[in-house]
């Protein structure tokens, strides 16, 4: 999916619990950079975005937890332009609910996240922005330096797939989001046309 304004990408906390058993018994502990959430859901968080000559940021003005959801609402600030995007995250995944009130339904990341991993998404029709069906595949981690610094991300690409019987065009959107534990979007890059937004600073909440 392609939207011309910023987007952040978000995780739910996963909670691992390590019982001990002898050490000739025990299965390999998975990395602790890995047990992180992929997107921060502190009211207060930040998130300062710049791709070509744009600046904005990002930040969770509000979270509301229900049962095992937590609602979040990010305002975007760009110049003197203020808009809002609403997030759902749980254990399960992280789903864009809306965008300016324009409902997107999409889930953009499926949690716990693992190498290989793929889903589809097939968003409502929506009249005044781009919402295409396609599918995601998540990569192997790798170093990404942005200005914020060099983090250790997963890569998750995005394919654009066909709608009702229709293909989409050779130029169908095709994009890779790069994500970091304890912090989230780190780097956007699209192919047609290309774009390239990156981290310039982050900021935990509290």
């Amino acid at each position: 999916m392609l939207k011309q304004l910023p987007t952040c990408a978000f995780s739910a906390s996963l909670l691992i619990f390590l019982v001990g058993v002898p050490c000739t018994s025990a299965a390999p502990v998975p990395k602790v950079a890995d047990q992180k959430p992929f997107y921060p859901t502190a009211v207060g968080t930040k998130w300062v975005y710049r791709q070509e000559k744009r600046e904005w940021m990002d930040e969770i003005t509000a979270a509301e937890q229900r049962d095992a959801v937590t609602t979040l609402t990010v305002r975007r600030t760009e110049g003197k332009a203020l808009s809002e995007d609403i997030f759902s995250v749980s254990a399960d995944g992280v789903t864009w609910v809306t965008t300016d009130k324009f409902p997107i339904e999409a889930r953009i990341l499926k949690l716990p996240l693992a190498t290989g991993d793929q889903w589809s998404v097939d968003p409502p029709v929506v009249r005044g922005i781009r919402n295409e069906p396609g599918e995601y595949t998540v990569g192997t981690a790798e170093d990404v330096t942005v200005p914020a610094g060099k983090f250790r991300a997963y890569p998750v690409q995005f394919v654009e797939a066909e709608r009702n019987g229709k293909k989409p065009k050779e130029s169908g959107t095709k994009n890779t989001h790069w994500y970091a534990p304890g912090v989230g979007l780190v780097k956007f890059r699209n192919e047609k046309p290309e774009l390239i937004r990156e981290l310039k600073s982050f900021t935990p909440g509290k």
